[in-house]
This record gives structure tokens, C-alpha cells and sequence, in this order.
């Protein structure tokens, strides 16, 4: 079984945020959702681990954790490099997936990602995370433009 994190009270609106994103069958669904009502959500790796068949679900969950990090980080001005870390597990996993599986929505899901990503990098606070933010996005509006010539 993968391990699981305490998030408490947010972990409910996680798990909602990241089933926007990616559809999972019911027996898991009500699984994450019963202990997501205790406060708990599943470690993305763990969880990637033993069910390689949620990988988008792991995507947008790595993204729900950044977000959780973002919010602590604006408010204090640490944990930068963390948020900014876990939303770039989340782009590249999106983008494996976009590269396999070439569909609007999850172009869409990039781009958001790449746009919250770009907001924590400017915060104050940030200063040092702004050059690595401008190349991040290069980065990943070649890889877009690359996955065209794919399909």
C-alpha cells in the first residue's frame, strides 16, 4: 500500500482540484476520498509507484502540493525553491503525458502551471528564482512547439 501525508483540513479540496484533472476509477476515488476527509492524501511517488495507471492523476496532485507550498510560501517568503520544485514535477510530467497524448485540456493544464509557477517566481522574496523561471518557460514553449511536429 503507498504512504500517505497529513494535510489536514485542505486535503478534501486537493483531491477535488487534482479529479478535475484526471478521471480514476471509483473503488480509488472513494479511497482518496474517505481518507482525504481525515486529512490525508496519498504521496504522489508511492502512489506513482504501485499504480503507474494514475500517472496524470500523480501529475496534477504533484501540482495540488506545489499550491499548498505556494500559499505558505507567499505568506512567509520561504519555501520558494520547494513550490517551485513541485510544479516542476508536475510540468514535466504533464508534458510527458501531452508529448503521448496530445489533447487541448492538457495543453491548457501546462500553461496554468507554467503561469502559477511564473506568479511564485516574481513574488517577493523570489529574486533569485526569476532567471530560472524566464529559462523554465523557454523550455517548455519549445517542448510544446516540438510535440506539433509529433502528430
Amino acid at each position: 500500500m503507498f504512504k500517505w501525508i497529513k494535510f489536514g483540513d485542505v486535503a478534501l479540496k486537493m483531491l477535488k482540484n487534482a479529479l478535475n484533472l484526471a478521471n480514476i476509477d471509483d473503488e480509488m476515488k472513494n479511497l482518496l476520498s474517505k481518507k482525504a476527509e481525515e486529512g490525508y492524501l496519498p504521496d504522489p511517488d508511492s502512489l506513482l509507484e504501485e499504480k503507474p495507471e494514475l500517472y496524470l492523476f500523480v501529475a496534477a496532485l504533484h501540482r495540488e502540493i506545489a499550491r499548498f507550498i505556494s500559499a505558505i510560501s507567499l505568506k512567509s517568503d520561504s519555501f520558494i525553491q520547494e513550490a517551485l520544485g513541485a510544479y516542476l514535477l508536475s510540468l514535466i510530467m504533464l508534458l510527458t503525458f501531452y508529448a503521448r497524448n496530445k489533447n487541448k485540456k492538457i495543453e491548457e493544464e501546462i500553461r496554468r502551471t507554467l503561469f502559477e509557477m511564473n506568479y511564485i517566481a516574481t513574488s517577493k522574496g523570489a529574486e533569485k528564482e526569476r532567471d530560472f523561471m524566464e529559462n523554465v518557460r523557454l523550455i517548455v514553449e519549445k517542448a510544446l512547439e516540438y510535440v506539433e511536429y509529433l502528430y
